[in-house]
């Protein structure tokens, strides 16, 4: 059974009439809009100062314009459609934007809808490590799940899947990707993970990959993720390293926080085509911690878990990397130095914490 929907703000019932959702203490909290339970209020904050929040009436116009364009289209229709540039001419910003776009499908790509197995094999391999294990029953939950490239992974899994995104765009996809191989037991649900629509414990596995550096609160987030985990439940989030040795994915800039924000401001336009941070706000690991030192939750924070023997993507490094994980010395080596002195310059940073 999936979970049921309750207010997102005193997890009270709800009755559902004419498409609307209503608590009694709170009156309205959600409708159905184009196909999918909405709990969003206008308008959700970002992280980083400036004002920044998503655009949820413009993401709701894009995504009607969508489907009037595309009736029915598979996954790659929808991924394929040229995103909107932050600039309105085709000048040099553009090109770097359409650049980046074309940078994140092929990574995409090389891993396809692996992702969510490779995940579960990382969480995996950590928890063994102290003698736990994945709970193999209940439902997972993809929060704010973008493209919905983990679902597959975690539908094989798990019992169901509960799938929240803001976006409604992003929906639509992860629906699309979910209907052409077959998968069943998904609700995709619009909703803030600050603010989430289900009961305490509803959960027996999180996953919140790429999201805490959006958010305007991690601390709320996690809190709220906590709440709904349930005992014995599995929580991850992987982050972005704001000091990466390597070049930070928002913004292909290595050790992005160390540089100041006046020179960061202009080399973002070049290597990213925009002109603001405002909405990403990659976190150290020493901010990691602190956010769950807060809540007095224990968790483990690593680079590449101990005992890990594959990896989803193929490249040059990572081929590297997936040999010296096959010979027990050398990777003894490789995690003692990823996850010891070089773990606040490593790319991101896996959090895995079990309630």
């Amino acid at each position: 059974m999936l979970p049921e929907f309750v207010c997102p703000f005193c997890q009270g019932l709800l009755s559902f009439q004419n498409r609307i959702y209503i608590c009694r203490a709170h009156g309205e909290v959600g409708r159905e809009r184009l196909g999918f339970p909405d709990f969003t209020r206008h308008p959700i904050p970002l992280s980083t100062a400036g004002g920044g929040s998503v655009d949820l009436v413009e993401d709701e116009r894009v995504c009607e314009d969508l489907l009037r364009k595309n009736p029915g289209a598979s996954f790659d229709t929808y991924r394929n459609i040229d995103p909107p540039c932050e600039t309105k001419k085709l000048n040099l910003s553009s090109f770097f934007i359409k650049r980046f776009h074309a940078q994140y499908a092929k990574i995409e790509n090389e891993a396809g809808n692996r992702h969510g197995i490779a995940m579960l094999e990382k969480v995996n391999a950590q928890i063994a490590t102290t003698g736990g294990r994945l709970p193999s029953d209940g439902i997972a939950l993809e929060a704010a799940g973008g493209h919905g490239r983990f679902i597959e992974g975690f539908r094989n899994h798990f019992g169901g899947v509960v799938f929240v995104d803001c976006s409604l765009v992003n929906l639509v996809m992860a629906r699309a990707l979910a209907e052409e191989v077959g998968l069943d037991n998904i609700v995709f649900v619009r909703a803030d993970i600050t603010s989430l629509p289900f009961n305490d414990g509803s959960f027996a596995f999180i996953h919140e990959n790429n999201v805490i550096e959006h958010v305007h609160n991690p601390t709320l987030m996690i809190k709220e993720a906590w709440r709904v985990l349930s005992p014995k439940g599995v929580y991850v989030v992987l982050s972005p390293n704001a000091f990466t040795i390597t070049p930070e994915p928002h913004f292909g800039i290595s050790f992005f926080r160390a540089i100041p924000k006046v020179i960061r401001r202009r080399l973002i336009v070049l290597t990213r085509g925009i002109s603001s941070e405002v909405g990403t706000e990659p976190r150290s690991l020493k901010e990691i911690r602190a956010y769950f030192a807060d809540l007095k939750i224990k968790i483990t924070v690593v680079f590449l878990p101990p005992r890990l023997t594959s990896l989803a993507r193929s490249t040059g490094l990572r081929r590297g990397i997936q040999k010296c994980l096959e010979v027990p010395f050398l990777q003894k080596i490789l995690l003692r130095i990823v996850n010891g002195p070089l773990l606040a310059i490593m790319p991101y940073h896996l959090v895995v914490a079990q309630k």
